[in-house]
């Protein structure tokens, strides 16, 4: 089976992730900040009879719902709180529905950068909201303005609870998880990391998880965010 790939993103993505899509040949469009990824994929796709397949697609969001059952596997015992970086919702989506289910006393905490925090404006007011233009920050893959409508809808439904981080906590996440976890983490991936050190949330004598979600990250702009920290 031969299939066409297309691949969107924004322009100010990392410089390694471009690298190595290009390096599969990925037939990619650089999209530009200001244009709304929900919309434009619809508009290319549909005038060149591609297939849409995004994050917040019901089949993909239970497939992320298998991250969920992985770490509940692995751990017999309670977990009473899992933090989990949010761009669009998809990944939330996914492992709050597994917990609500599987282990209902888990709080499901979702973790936006200051600015982009659209999940969590959004279940305060009880509708989906789109944030404004103009925020920045480093975590690059998580500048969704809006959560999904169907990531939502399973957020408002398992009762996850939204939190907002800073780019000074997250580069002291990034930090931590090099020296004390050996752990190569971009911004966004070091996102939820920094919501649980941020100590917004009494994690005392509680048994924690948090999904780190990547390492996509320039060399010269990973050290530049140590340096920072």
């Amino acid at each position: 089976i031969l299939a066409l790939v297309a691949i969107f993103d924004r322009i100010f993505a990392p410089s390694v992730r471009w690298y190595f899509r290009r390096r599969v040949n990925d037939a990619i469009d650089e999209l530009n900040e200001r244009l709304d990824l929900e919309i434009q994929p619809f508009r290319l796709t549909r005038r060149q009879g591609l297939i849409d397949q995004l994050l917040y697609d019901p089949d993909v969001i239970a497939g992320q719902g298998t991250v969920a059952m992985e770490i509940l596997r692995q751990h017999a015992g309670p977990i009473h709180a899992i933090f989990v970086a949010i761009g669009g919702g998809g990944l939330i989506a996914g492992i709050a529905s597994a917990f609500h289910h599987l282990s209902p006393n888990t709080a499901v905490r979702a973790v936006e950068p200051q600015g982009f925090d659209g999940m969590g404006t959004s279940l305060a007011h009880g509708a989906v909201e789109t944030k404004p233009l103009g925020a920045k920050s480093i975590c690059d893959g998580l500048l969704s303005r809006r959560p999904g409508d169907v990531p939502f809808a399973i957020a408002r439904a398992t009762g996850i609870e939204g939190m907002t981080i800073d780019d000074a906590s997250v580069r002291k996440a990034m930090k931590t998880a090099f020296e004390r976890l050996k752990l190569t983490l971009e911004p966004s991936g070091a996102a939820a990391l920094a919501a649980l050190l941020s100590g917004a949330v009494d994690v005392a004598d509680k048994t924690v998880v948090v999904i780190a979600t990547g390492s996509n990250v320039a060399l010269s702009d990973y050290v530049k965010h140590l340096a920072d920290a």
